[in-house]
Parts: structure tokens; C-alpha cells; sequence
């Protein structure tokens, strides 16, 4: 065991020393060292020429290769798209591509009354008359609309037929269900809201739901439609009534400009970053001052943000909107290895020359930089590897920006402190790099005092002298504080009620990303979501697809009807809400199965007069047999995530189960899987990336009781941040994933500078090594979180979920990483922390030396 402890021991010491070698060689090269990043990130920076985007919702936020992507090519293969000759919704393969628009009326007035129903009119009219030229030839609604019984179908316009119009005034319609024309149970509050009586009749109607569907087979063309529909719904003016509108393509475009309206957030970032970053550094006397330093510490995270972009622009990796958010949290976490490297630098300021500082600098801190850098960019490179495109493109860019970050930083921002250690020690102010003279000189010689403040100094004689009062209150304010028994005890106690609170928080936490919430809160698809999700229930039709079945087998057959009817048995199922062909074809006179051939010479013409279902028959291309069929339901009201995910997971469960080829599907499966993926992807993803911290903590700071401790804290963070989702009313999804791999790194970040300082401490014991161990770590520490909060705050402004909710996490990182390692860490390392066998020998010779003191002489 002592032979490992030394092994252990004399690896720590080999490492350090390479940091202090390296150290020597920039001293003597500094402006090599400057001049190589300079030019190496500029260049790549030109790459940005090339940057292109993605902007497509479902290649960006659904899994790939989902069951649903693998499913909808299978149905496109085998039935045909009917949405230019007899569309309807149910039978679709993909999601529709429509206009939308929710009327209501302004003084609450009934939507079917006359003047309104003939707003409503005009409106339609006007939307008819929407054009796009293309190819020189003009295009209007008819041209590109889906077609049933040979007009353009627009769902729920039936209610303003006068038929419908006359039933409702006469007081003849029910709601929500009401028996059409044709015979057929409609669910009327799929197209509007309604009030009905005691008996169920319909009394009024407060808003209503217009579809104008647009055919497939015209996709660029309709969606060129589509553009214009927004911009004519834009410009609309009513008397009446209030409109919400849509379109099949919203989400995506509004998505899309969510970000945009923020750059000049990062301007504001990165001046309130220098700003303080200066502010830190500074101090009245004119020859220490590190201002310069500082604003070449914020440089080198630019050159390593430029450098990443630039890279990955010219490698071909499209921009993502979720990267917006990775020049703040790049910012933020650089520049923490500035104010650990200023604070080393400060220890050693009574080394003779700037190349022993340097050298004697890295020897100090060069390891725990190297792991807080390595963990970040490690966390972030192992997002990389997730389902979600946007994850991966976001992990790597940052993670490349981080990687070229620190390498900014150890070559670029050492060769800066060179340069700064060289000026002071040759006593040159610090702006004008003019010999300078210190106070007591400049007094004797009748300068002002105003000249005296801004114009001498010296070389620092003492660590304060190099330091900021930034730096030196949380030293002189913590180390004391924190460590004393009563401390120890609340820290503690508040430990606990942090733990139960976060727990409390994971057993409530939903999974899943409303994709509305990534847009503008001013955005018009806004307006039409609420609007949605408050009056209309959130149901959709699900599809069982049939394939290779014996329609002459009764044994085929029967089964299939069992299992038809066990599904709408579900109770996530709507009651009498099945339709099916096969159901409604055995029950009419027309049925016959004497053969295959009469059962299909049959089946054709009664399908012909029944065009709801006729779509969901596909024969074979010699017409002799069934190729594949479907049937359908529809759900209960589920407006949750996890239950739509949950949903999904049981028709397929159903599906599955059956002795039948069959499977189920929906279009919106393909963002439901999202819902039952990112949980396990999340853990997954987390758990690699706390293995490979593990690993490099061992690598640079091997010691086994020091690692557990790094391992306990930075998973003590993670509960919270997981719990704490939830009170933030924030959900787990791809987007807050991106946010829990980060702070893998985060909590290491903030550990691993107090473990370090309570490695390198001389001292005996334990409670001294913890207060060695703050002494050191608590100015960078807390000026590096500060610094992240700075980098960030500016986003509370913003208009951009994905930003706000950024910023949400960041605070709970940042916040619990402080707290953890200023608080609960050095507790924990005065408590159980590692100490030398002969430093226990030692402590508890104190220990029965002092025990004798208290009980006084022994008595005779």
C-alpha cells in the first residue's frame, strides 16, 4: 500500500514538472508563442466563408434512425399519396402540409353568427386568391391545394355550409358528437369550440378551426404557397374577428429566427466579460496592473471560438440555431483558467526571474487547468456520439472551441504573462510601457497626488501586491469562515435538504421538447399554439398497417378483428372511434368470400363508393390481391409528452404482440420518439462522460480517496441540476441534455482546483491542507463562476427559449459547482480528506496530548 501511495506520489511530482519545463521554454520564446496562434486561428477563421445551416426540425431535434423514420418509408412504399385526388388527413404518411387559421371574434360574440360567418367568407376568398410564380407561370390555392371530390378541401368548412348553419340556428346539432349528412359520427370539437346545453345541443360557437390543406406531390410549390399565405395572414385586416395562423412549415422558419434578433447579446457578452475581466486584474499601482493581461486572457477564448467555427464551417458541418448559445458558455468557462493561472503567478512573486515564475506558475496550476480543460472538452466531445443531430453538432463545436481555447492559453496567454512578467520586472507602466518611478520617489520629488496615483509603482514585494481586492476578499472572507464547526454543521444540514429537494425534483421531472417553445415569444406561431392548446383537445388518428394476410383464412381474418377491437378497447383510445374497411365491408351486402377472386371483385366497387376509406386498400399491381391495408382510431385527449411517448410505446406493444404483420403509426410518432429516447440517451450519454472525468482526474491527480471525493461531488451536482429541472419548470430534452453534459465538466472544473490545492499543501493536517486548499482555490474559483454568470446574464433578455433556458441551467451549474466546491468539498476534505501516515501518527499524538491537557493530573 505505501509503495503504491509512493508510486502515486512521484507520478504527481513527474507531471508538475513537466508543466514547470514547459513553462521555461515559453518564458524564453514568448513572442513565438504569441504570433503562431495568432495566425493559425486567424486563418481558420476565414472558413466561416463556407458556413451553411440546418434549420429542418425533425433532422435536428428527432432521434436518428427512429422506428417511426423506418415505419413512414415502409408506408410511402406502399400506399401511394392520394392528397391531389381524394386526401384525407387519417390516411397520410407524412405530416400534411397545410395553412391554418383559428378565428374567434373580438367582443366575444358568437362565430356563427351572419355578420361574422361572412367575415369568415372573405377571409377564404382572400386566401383562395394567394399566388407564387414559378417559371414565369402564376399559381394560386386551387393550384396546390388538396383535392376531395374534386374540389379543394379545406377542413371545417363544412360549418359554414348552409345545411350545417340552418341545423345549428334550428337547434338540431349535438356536440361534441353529431351525426353528418352521409350517416357518420363526427367529432365536431376537432374543428371548433362549442358550448352545448343540458341535452347536448349546440347553443355557440367561440372560435373555429380552418385547415387548408396542400397536396405532397407539389412539395416546393406549396411550400412556396405556404410563404405567402404568412405574409398575406400577416397584413390581414378584419373587423370582427381575431385571427391565428400557421402553416405546415412555421415551426422550422420560427425556429429558425428564434436566434437571430440576439447578436448583439454576444457584443454585450464579451465587453461585460472584459470589463470585469479588467476589473480584477486591475489595482492602483501603475507597474502590477493586468488589465492588458486580462484582455489577452478574454482574447484567447475568441481566437479558440474563431478558430473552432472557422474549422468546422470549412469541414462542411452546418450551423445549428442551438450553437448560438456556445460563444457564452465558451466565454464564460475560458476564462477561468485565466484567473487560476493569475493567482498561481501571484504565489510566486518573489521569484527572481519571469522564466522561474513562469516555470514555478504552471508547476502549481498546470494540472488542474489541464483537467478542468480536458473534462470540459471530453464531456463535450462524448455528446458527440448522441441520437440528436442538433447534440452532435453542438458538442463538437463547442468542444473544439474549448480545445482550441486552452491551447490559446497555454501558448498565446503564457507568452502574454511573460510579456507582462518582463514589463513589470524592468518597472514599466502599464499603458504606456514608460520606465516608472514608485510613490515614495515620486512624493519626494513634489508630484501630485493625482500624478503620484496614476503615474508610479513597483514590482509586487508581497502576493497582495499582485492582487485585486476581488481576489483577495473571498480568500480572506471563506478560509476562515467555512471551516469553522458551527459552518461545518449548517453546510451539512443544508446539504440535506438540498439532496431531498432534488430528489423530490427527478421523481417529478417530464421528458420531452415542446418544439413551440424553441420560437420567439413574439412570434405569430406562438399566438396560434396557445390559442391551440386551450381550446382544442390534442388527439390524433393512429393507423394499424396490415400486411400478408390471408383475407380467405378465417383464422387470419379473426384474429385481425380481435385485435382491431382489443385496440379500441385501449383506454387511450376514443370509444367508437374505429374505422375500418375490412369491419365495414363483412357487415355489407356486398361482402362475399366464396373466393379470392369474388372477394376482390367486390371489395373494389364498394370501396369506390366510400372514398374515407378507399385509400387504405393497396392491391397488388395485377389488381388480384390485397398488397397491404389499414385501419384506424383515434385517441383520448393527450396533451402530455411523456403520456404521447408512453402512447406510442403501447400501440407498438399491441402491434408487436400480434401473431399478424402489422404495425402502428402515426406522422407525429416521429416526434414522439424523442420523448421515450432521451432518457436512456441522457444517462447513457452522462454516464461515459463521468467514466472518462474519472479517467483523467486519475491521470492528473492520482490519488484513489481524492478521485472518489471529485466522483461524489460532480454526481451530487448532476441530482441537483436533474431535480432542479423541474422547479426551473424546465423538461428533460435534447436541449437541457446539452446542458447536463456540460455541467460533467463544470463540476469537475470547480473540484478539481480545490483538490488540487489540498494536494499540493505542505501542512499536517487535515483542517490546515482544507484551508490551504480555499487559500488557493477560492479567488479563481469565484471569479471564474462569476465570470461564466457575466458571460451569460445578457441572456436574460433574450427572446429565445433556447437561450433563457441556457441561462436557467447555467445559473443552477455555476451556483451548485460554487457551492460544492467552497462549501461542501472543503468540509468533506477537513473531515476524511488523505493525509500522510506520518501526519496520522502525528495527529493523534496531538490528539492524547491534548485529551491528557483537558482531563488535567491524575489523581492519587
Amino acid at each position: 500500500m505505501e509503495r503504491c501511495k509512493s508510486r502515486v506520489s512521484n507520478y504527481f511530482t513527474w507531471t508538475n514538472r513537466q508543466f514547470e519545463r514547459y513553462g521555461r521554454f515559453v518564458a524564453r520564446f514568448p513572442i513565438l508563442f504569441i504570433a503562431i496562434p495568432l495566425v493559425v486561428c486567424c486563418s481558420l477563421g476565414f472558413g466561416l466563408i463556407n458556413l451553411t445551416s440546418e434549420s429542418d426540425t425533425e433532422t435536428l431535434y428527432v432521434p436518428t434512425n427512429s422506428r417511426t423514420a423506418v415505419d413512414r418509408q415502409k408506408v410511402d412504399s406502399l400506399f401511394p399519396d392520394k392528397s391531389g385526388s381524394n386526401f384525407y388527413e387519417h390516411s397520410s404518411a407524412q405530416m400534411n402540409l397545410y395553412g391554418d387559421v383559428l378565428i374567434k371574434t373580438r367582443d366575444k360574440r358568437d362565430v356563427l353568427s351572419p355578420e361574422v360567418i361572412n367575415e369568415i367568407i372573405d377571409i377564404i376568398s382572400q386566401i383562395n386568391q394567394i399566388s407564387i410564380q414559378e417559371s414565369g407561370t402564376t399559381f394560386s390555392y386551387p393550384d396546390v391545394c388538396a383535392v376531395r371530390n374534386g374540389t379543394c378541401f379545406i377542413e371545417g368548412e363544412f360549418v359554414l355550409d348552409v345545411n350545417f348553419i340552418n341545423s345549428y340556428r334550428s337547434r338540431n346539432v349535438t356536440y361534441p358528437l353529431w351525426i353528418s349528412q352521409l350517416g357518420l359520427p363526427v367529432d365536431l370539437s376537432l374543428y371548433f369550440k362549442g358550448e352545448a346545453g343540458p341535452v347536448g345541443i349546440l347553443g355557440s360557437v367561440s372560435i373555429l378551426w380552418l385547415k387548408f390543406y396542400l397536396r405532397q406531390n407539389t412539395n416546393l410549390r406549396s411550400t412556396n404557397w405556404e410563404t405567402k399565405f404568412v405574409k398575406a395572414m400577416s397584413s390581414l385586416s378584419t373587423n370582427l374577428t381575431d385571427v391565428a395562423y400557421s402553416t405546415s412549415s412555421s415551426l422550422d422558419d420560427e425556429i429558425n429566427q428564434s436566434t437571430g434578433g440576439d447578436e448583439m447579446l454576444y457584443a454585450l457578452s464579451l465587453t461585460l466579460l472584459i470589463t470585469y475581466a479588467c476589473f480584477v486584474a486591475s489595482s492602483w499601482n501603475c507597474v502590477a496592473n493586468r488589465s492588458y493581461l486580462a484582455q489577452g486572457g478574454v482574447l484567447a477564448v475568441v481566437l479558440g471560438i474563431l478558430a473552432s467555427f472557422g474549422l468546422l464551417a470549412a469541414s462542411g458541418l452546418k450551423f445549428v440555431n442551438i450553437v448560438g448559445v456556445m460563444p457564452f458558455l465558451a466565454l464564460g468557462v475560458g476564462v477561468d483558467s485565466m484567473f487560476v493561472i493569475m493567482s498561481e503567478w501571484a504565489e510566486h512573486h518573489d521569484k527572481a526571474t519571469t522564466e522561474e515564475q513562469l516555470a514555478a506558475t504552471l508547476k502549481g496550476c498546470g494540472g488542474s487547468i489541464t483537467i478542468a480543460s480536458l473534462t470540459d472538452i471530453t464531456a463535450f466531445f462524448i455528446g458527440a456520439s448522441s441520437q440528436f443531430i442538433s447534440i452532435r453538432i453542438f458538442s463538437v463545436y463547442t468542444g473544439l472551441a474549448l480545445a482550441f481555447s486552452y491551447l490559446c492559453y497555454i501558448t498565446f496567454f503564457l507568452g502574454c504573462l511573460t510579456i507582462h512578467g518582463r514589463r513589470v520586472r524592468a518597472s514599466r507602466h502599464w499603458a504606456t510601457c514608460l520606465e516608472t518611478k514608485d510613490r515614495a520617489t515620486e512624493r519626494g520629488q513634489g508630484k501630485s497626488p493625482c500624478t503620484v496615483l496614476m503615474c508610479a509603482g513597483q514590482p509586487p514585494e508581497r502576493r497582495e501586491d499582485d492582487e485585486s481586492w476581488c481576489e483577495r476578499i473571498p480568500r480572506t472572507c471563506l478560509t476562515p469562515t467555512v471551516l469553522h464547526i458551527a459552518t461545518k454543521v449548517a453546510i451539512l444540514f443544508l446539504y440535506c435538504v438540498y439532496i431531498s429537494v432534488s430528489i423530490w425534483g427527478i421523481v417529478n421531472l417530464k421528458q420531452g421538447l415542446v418544439l413551440s417553445q424553441l420560437m420567439d415569444d413574439d412570434s405569430y406561431y406562438r399566438k396560434y399554439d396557445t390559442r391551440i392548446r386551450s381550446n382544442f383537445d390534442t388527439k390524433f388518428s393512429i393507423s394499424f398497417i396490415f400486411e400478408n394476410i390471408d383475407y380467405m383464412n378465417p383464422a387470419d381474418t379473426g384474429v385481425m378483428v380481435e385485435f382491431m377491437q382489443s385496440v379500441q378497447d385501449e383506454s387511450i383510445i376514443e370509444n367508437n372511434t374505429m374505422l375500418c374497411w375490412y369491419h365495414q365491408y363483412i357487415t355489407s351486402n356486398q361482402f362475399s368470400n366464396s373466393s379470392k377472386s369474388q372477394f376482390i371483385a367486390n371489395l373494389k366497387p364498394f370501396l369506390n363508393y366510400r372514398p374515407y376509406i378507399v385509400n387504405d386498400v393497396e392491391f397488388t399491381a395485377d389488381g388480384s390481391s390485397i398488397k397491404a391495408s389499414r385501419c384506424h382510431v383515434v385517441t383520448i385527449n393527450i396533451p402530455d409528452s411523456t403520456d404521447q411517448g408512453n402512447m406510442m410505446l403501447r400501440l407498438r406493444e399491441l402491434a408487436d404482440s400480434s401473431v399478424l404483420d402489422v404495425f402502428a403509426y402515426t406522422p407525429p410518432f416521429i416526434f414522439f420518439e424523442q420523448y421515450v429516447v432521451i432518457l436512456p440517451n441522457t444517462l447513457q450519454t452522462v454516464g461515459i462522460a463521468v467514466v472518462c472525468m474519472l479517467v483523467i482526474t486519475i491521470l492528473f491527480m492520482p490519488q484513489p480517496l481524492m478521485v472518489a471525493m471529485v466522483t461524489v461531488n460532480m454526481i451530487s451536482i448532476l441530482v441537483g441540476i436533474f431535480g432542479f429541472l423541474y422547479i426551473w419548470d424546465l423538461t428533460l430534452s435534447s436541449i437541457t441534455m446539452i446542458h447536463l453534459i456540460m455541467s460533467v465538466g463544470f463540476s469537475v472544473d470547480f473540484s478539481v482546483h480545490v483538490c488540487h490545492g489540498y494536494m499540493t499543501s505542505d501542512k499536517k493536517t487535515r483542517h490546515e491542507k482544507a484551508r490551504d486548499a480555499l487559500k488557493t482555490s477560492a479567488a479563481p474559483v469565484i471569479n471564474g463562476g462569476l465570470s461564466s454568470l457575466i458571460g451569460v446574464c445578457v441572456l436574460i433578455g433574450s427572446r429565445s427559449f433556447i437561450f433563457r433556458s441556457f441561462l436557467k441551467i447555467m445559473v443552477l451549474v455555476i451556483g451548485f459547482g460554487l457551492a460544492h466546491s467552497m462549501l461542501l468539498l472543503p468540509v468533506a476534505l477537513s473531515l476524511v480528506g488523505p493525509i500522510s501516515k506520518e501526519s496520522r501518527i502525528e495527529n493523534i499524538s496531538i490528539g492524547v496530548r491534548s485529551s491528557k491537557q483537558q482531563a488535567g493530573p491524575e489523581k492519587m
